[in-house]
């Protein structure tokens, strides 16, 4: 988790914002451009809140999610962000669902404008587009 964590940080410290982008927009597409290459950083996350049983596993879980909420929440305020905290939460709920549907291949079972609506980003979360990477492996 160290590493994972410490990969979407410092990535995120090297996303420079799009013309008229926020920077939390910024973080989010940044975020979705590298899911396809990090799948199994994702799954290990996943696990990793699955382990949460584990009083080591959570409170490590803890430290990380309280690094990124922060860093987050920081982000926010640059962007000058009425509610830094509730703009943070927002991000970090929408971040979850992404995961989730990533590791699932939600984007397979919904419409495209279903999709669309959770992430911008198309062909992230295909079922299909796995299977035929698992094979040609």
């Amino acid at each position: 988790m160290d590493r994972c964590v410490g990969q979407v940080l410092a990535d995120w410290e090297r996303v420079v914002p799009s013309s008229g982008e926020t920077r939390l927009v910024a973080l989010g597409r940044s975020y979705v451009e590298a899911l396809p290459n990090r799948r199994t950083q994702l799954l290990v996350q996943l696990q990793a809140y699955a382990a949460a049983d584990d009083p080591e596993m959570a409170e490590a879980m803890r430290h990380h999610l309280a690094r990124i909420f922060r860093y987050i929440v920081l982000q926010a305020r640059r962007d000058g962000a009425a509610d830094p905290y509730a703009e943070a939460a927002m991000f970090l709920s929408r971040g979850f669902l992404i995961n989730a549907a990533m590791a699932i291949g939600l984007e397979s079972t919904l419409t495209p404008e279903e999709w669309a609506g959770i992430c911008s980003k198309s062909k992230v979360a295909r079922v299909d587009d796995r299977a035929e990477q698992a094979g040609a492996a």
